[in-house]
C-alpha cells in the first residue's frame, strides 16, 4: 500500500500542479489557442478514470490504483488552470465561505483527525465511528471544534510565520493572482 500513497510514490501529482503554476507564469504562452484544449482535459481525464475502473472492476485493481490519482491531478491542474485564467464563465469563487475554508484548508487537513480521534476518546471512551446517535454528534461537533481550531492555527501561527517568511532576502514579494488582476476571459 505504501507504494501507492506515500510521497515518492505519488510526486506525479504534484508535478501535474507544479506545471500548472508554472504554465501561469509563463508569459509566451497563447492562452486564447491553448484554453479550448485545456476545458477538456479535465473530462477526459474522469472518463479515463471510468474506463479504468470498468476494465479492472473484476480482476486486478492494481492499474486502477496506479493510474487513478495522475488522471485526477492532470484533470484537477487543468481546471484550477482554466479557473485562475477566467475561462470558466459563470462559476463563482469569491464566495465568503469558500475562501474561508481555502485559507483554512491546510489546517482543517492537519488537524481533524487528531480531534476526531481524541473527542470520540475522550466522550466515548472509543474510536471514531458513526453507529450510534452519540457517535454522530460527536463526529459532528468535532467537526466545528476543527473549524474553529483551524481558524485560530492559521491566524497566530501560519500567517505569522508566512509574513515572517516573506521577509527574508530570498523572498521575492508576493506578486497579485491572475485571477485577481485580469479580468475574465470568454474562450
Amino acid at each position: 500500500m505504501a507504494g501507492f500513497v506515500l510521497l515518492p510514490a505519488r510526486a506525479d501529482t504534484l508535478i501535474f500542479g507544479m506545471l500548472g503554476a508554472v504554465a501561469i507564469q509563463s508569459a509566451n504562452l497563447h492562452w486564447e489557442r491553448i484554453i479550448p484544449y485545456v476545458r477538456t482535459i479535465p473530462c477526459v481525464a474522469i472518463l479515463g478514470v471510468a474506463v479504468i475502473a470498468i476494465i479492472t472492476m473484476n480482476g486486478n485493481m492494481t492499474a486502477f490504483y496506479i493510474v487513478n490519482p495522475s488522471l485526477i491531478a492532470v484533470g484537477g491542474s487543468a481546471y484550477i488552470l482554466c479557473v485562475v485564467l477566467g475561462a470558466l464563465n459563470g462559476i463563482n469563487y469569491s464566495s465568503k465561505t469558500l475562501r474561508f475554508f481555502g485559507n483554512n484548508g491546510l489546517c482543517i487537513y492537519l488537524i481533524h483527525l487528531p480531534v476526531l480521534g481524541l473527542m470520540h476518546g475522550l466522550i466515548l471512551g472509543g474510536i471514531p465511528d458513526i453507529a450510534t446517535p452519540a457517535q454522530w454528534l460527536v463526529t459532528i461537533a468535532s467537526l466545528v471544534v476543527t473549524v474553529v481550531l483551524s481558524r485560530g492555527l492559521t491566524k497566530w501561527v501560519e500567517e505569522p510565520l508566512s509574513a515572517y517568511g516573506r521577509t527574508w532576502r530570498w523572498s521575492a514579494p508576493r506578486a497579485p493572482s491572475i485571477a485577481a488582476t485580469a479580468p475574465a476571459r470568454s474562450f
